[in-house]
């Protein structure tokens, strides 16, 4: 079973900080060139022909060392995470370490799989609309496939641990399932940006995950998968932003802005602070588990989560005053 990084092509590559290249010019100068971008999603589906891992045809789920519980001793909170390094969590006991690390993953992998659910959604309406001949519209179909793959092998695995993580409340489903098709069809920028929202903390925190090095193959397995795959889909995600932030204004890219600070915000905290429902679990205050989070060591996690989609957009001349503001005003980083 080969579920290495290599499951990128080399000429679609990463660098040490995970950053997908497809493209050694400037980023100037390819929105200067639309049809230049099209090739590159066109390339981006050629490279996702063939290459999709199956949730179990390529994961051994029944292997004995495979198997999962929340007490398993090869759990724990990651050693990056602020809540690994807090007081209250240094002070618990292995087998208590372990439940913590089982609720953290649950969580955050219900989570994924509703966003990545959401997106397909909205993916599935822009195809619709934007007719077949789009550039876009293979790839987006390659990704869709990866996503449902991705979905499968994290439901799968939160089953297995038993954990009743509720994921994205209801209100915001319901908002999303409403809002983000809408913002597929008419507003690619903004949903482009909704789009690395979702897909950039995560792919960061999975990717510092696998360079800390993961105790239990099963989740080292489905992570290896994701993170290979969704190279890719990051990828796709930035190309197509470019080339739509070039056809804006100067007012709409600032409103952009502001739009992906407020997004970013929300997103990165929904995805990587503690949940209420795991704090009433675990039977603590919600507040003990998301005070880490706003500790100077908690601050540089969340501002290093939003490092790569921020660089982009300041590139893109997005992130200008008071966009810029926002973003530091909201603990994401940027100047005055």
């Amino acid at each position: 079973m080969d579920i290495s990084l290599k499951d990128d092509d080399a000429s679609i590559s990463s660098d040490s900080s995970g950053d997908a290249k497809v493209d050694s010019r400037s980023r100037p100068e390819r929105r200067r060139d639309k049809a230049g971008i099209n090739s590159w999603i066109d390339r981006l589906s050629r490279l996702s022909a063939g290459r999709g891992k199956d949730a179990y045809a390529d994961i051994p789920w029944d292997d004995p060392h495979m198997k999962i519980s929340p007490g398993d001793s090869r759990l724990g909170v990651p050693t990056f995470d602020p809540l690994a390094s807090s007081d209250w969590y240094r002070s618990l006991s292995p087998e208590r370490k372990n439940l913590v690390g089982a609720w953290k993953w649950a969580s955050g992998l219900t989570f994924g799989w509703h966003f990545e659910n959401l997106m397909q959604q909205s993916m599935l309406h822009r195809v619709l609309y934007s007719g077949h001949r789009q550039a876009e519209f293979r790839y987006i179909y390659h990704e869709i496939i990866e996503e449902s793959q991705h979905t499968l092998m994290f439901s799968e695995l939160i089953n297995r641990l038993g954990i009743p993580a509720k994921g994205t409340s209801w209100w915001l489903r319901r908002f999303a399932e409403i809002s983000t098709p809408l913002l597929a069809k008419h507003a690619s920028p903004a949903f482009y940006v909704l789009v690395l929202c979702g897909e950039e903390p995560i792919d960061r925190y999975q990717r510092r995950t696998l360079a800390d090095g993961i105790d239990h193959p099963l989740i080292e397995a489905i992570i290896r998968i994701h993170v290979a795959e969704e190279a890719r889909h990051v990828s796709y995600a930035r190309l197509a932003m470019e080339r739509d932030v070039s056809g804006l204004g100067w007012v709409r890219r600032q409103v952009l802005g502001i739009y992906a600070a407020i997004s970013f915000a929300v997103m990165t905290r929904l995805m990587l602070v503690p949940s209420k429902d795991m704090a009433r679990a675990l039977g603590v205050p919600h507040k003990t588990l998301t005070e880490p989070y706003r500790s100077t060591e908690g601050k540089t996690f969340l501002v290093d989560s939003v490092a790569k989609p921020r660089a982009v957009l300041k590139e893109l001349g997005v992130l200008n005053f008071p966009a810029s503001w926002l973003w530091k005003v909201l603990g994401l980083g940027g100047d005055h």
